[in-house]
């Protein structure tokens, strides 16, 4: 797995494994430490990828998150868990989100949150004052290079030249998620689905105070596909035993909606546009 196994000093001990065992730690002592949550700032991007896994081409409006409602989410997860390893900031493409800046700020006055994530195409300038609040040794910015654009080179050259922790994936293939239609799995291919692609404890997401089981999930209820509550939770100040329930579930909807990790599965071009 390519997250978080970073060159920074303060970071260069997290790799796959140590959040892993962050997990597993939630069955084993009273603590509620979360090795890794994502939050959704805003749902302009300023790619129209195909097979993109949060469909974000396919949604019916884009918008950015009012920054007060992503403080009281932060609020309300911090005051639920003992400890959060990483908040990974995504979009679409974050850095398209006008208050950006005063997210992160907030983020960082938050002990319990170890560190911060921000996940771009590379295709956006940024300012002075932004590459200077990115070189905090709490902050990294992964890159995901699709091959697709120059703009993206640049923009991790910047970032190097500003000594920001940066980590650039350079993906040529993905898993295709398919289209977002019931597939009618059984149970048992469901959970095994959901155990294969990390979903327990890697992919839970945060968008206008629920608690996703995975960024698919969220795309897939906004668009009217699935409306039960076994892929989300309402965050609120006291969630902190509904978030360790949520964790140690075994499946999850969105699984019969999506082709990642199936059995059947198959691969695509990253970062494949939709034509005009």
């Amino acid at each position: 797995m390519w997250a978080y196994n970073l060159e920074n000093e303060n970071r260069h001990n997290l790799t796959y494994d140590d959040l892993r065992k962050k997990y597993e730690e939630l069955f084993y002592n009273n603590k509620l430490i979360l090795p890794r949550m994502t939050m959704v700032l805003t749902t302009r991007c300023t790619f129209r990828c195909k097979e993109c896994i949060e469909m974000i081409p396919y949604l019916k409006k884009h918008e950015d998150i009012a920054k007060e409602e992503i403080f009281r989410d932060i609020d309300n997860l911090v005051s639920s868990v003992d400890e959060c390893v990483f908040m990974e900031l995504i979009g679409g493409e974050p850095f398209l989100y006008k208050d950006l800046d005063e997210v992160i700020r907030y983020i960082l006055k938050q002990d319990k949150i170890r560190n911060i994530a921000v996940v771009t195409n590379g295709t956006v300038n940024i300012s002075a004052e932004m590459l200077s609040l990115l070189k905090h040794e709490k902050i990294s910015v992964i890159v995901s290079d699709y091959g697709i654009s120059d703009k993206c080179g640049t923009f991790v050259e910047i970032l190097k030249e500003h000594a920001i922790c940066v980590q650039v994936l350079q993906e040529q293939e993905w898993f295709a998620p398919g289209e977002a239609h019931k597939r009618n799995r059984r149970m048992d291919d469901l959970k095994r689905q959901y155990d294969k692609c990390h979903s327990p404890w890697w992919c839970k997401t945060i968008y206008k105070g629920d608690m996703y089981a995975c960024v698919r999930s969220v795309a897939l209820h906004e668009l009217g596909y699935i409306g039960n509550e076994q892929d989300l939770i309402k965050l609120d100040s006291e969630s902190k035993e509904k978030i360790g329930e949520f964790f140690k579930r075994d499946w999850c909807e969105a699984c019969d909606h999506c082709d990642l990790y199936a059995e059947s599965h198959t691969y695509c071009r990253a970062g494949e546009q939709i034509k005009q």
